[in-house]
């Protein structure tokens, strides 16, 4: 008895030593307002460049890493200022469909965490087919999120549609270049109508 009760006690301390330095950690980023001012959605890719899962894995965590820079500075802000103005307007080249309703209900998120720095993790991502003719590009991640004072507040597990679409060629040596954009964000569900690739090919 004496046994259970010790490892008791020292799983519950454990525990709490884990908590208290998953409160304690802060936000090490390098996202202000003078760094996301170069955030924008216009690098194009060849199909070399997304050859692989992890090629596919990294561009993807990089393009979410500056969009939610981006809209932390701006669920952060009045959202009536010039910079709330340029802000929105750099958001919206990272989506699709600049669609408002999307938009506005991923910023709300941030606004209603009241998240104001975000570190993206943990990317995966992975095709699924829904029709014979239709595959779409999909990917996980952990959104860790902070507050004002950049101390950790928790995380979500998210979710997100994207896709690349084809764009003139800049240089001569590749025949296909693509653009990166977002589709829709979302809560990470299982379908069951779809058939979920291995490999991003």
């Amino acid at each position: 008895m004496k046994k259970i009760h010790n490892a008791l006690s020292f799983f519950s301390g454990l525990f709490i030593i884990l908590g208290l330095i998953a409160c304690n950690k802060k936000y090490s980023g390098k996202n202000t307002i003078e760094t996301v001012k170069y955030n924008n959605n216009t690098t194009t890719y060849s199909p070399v460049e997304f050859d692989s899962v992890q090629a596919r894995n990294y561009i993807t965590g990089l393009k979410l890493q500056e969009l939610y820079d981006l809209a932390a500075h701006y669920a952060a802000g009045n959202k009536d200022s010039d910079i709330d103005f340029t802000l929105y307007h750099q958001i919206q080249e990272y989506f699709d469909k600049p669609d408002s309703s999307k938009i506005n209900s991923f910023i709300n998120e941030l606004d209603s965490l009241k998240a104001r720095f975000v570190k993206i993790n943990a990317i995966s991502t992975f095709k699924e087919i829904h029709t014979k003719k239709d595959t779409l590009d999909f990917a996980k991640y952990r959104m860790d999120y902070y507050d004002g004072g950049k101390k950790y507040a928790g995380y979500l597990n998210k979710q997100v549609q994207y896709i690349l679409k084809e764009v003139p060629v800049k240089e001569k040596k590749f025949k296909r270049e693509f653009k990166f954009y977002f589709v829709d964000f979302k809560n990470p569900i299982s379908q069951k109508d779809s058939v979920s690739l291995g490999k991003t090919k």
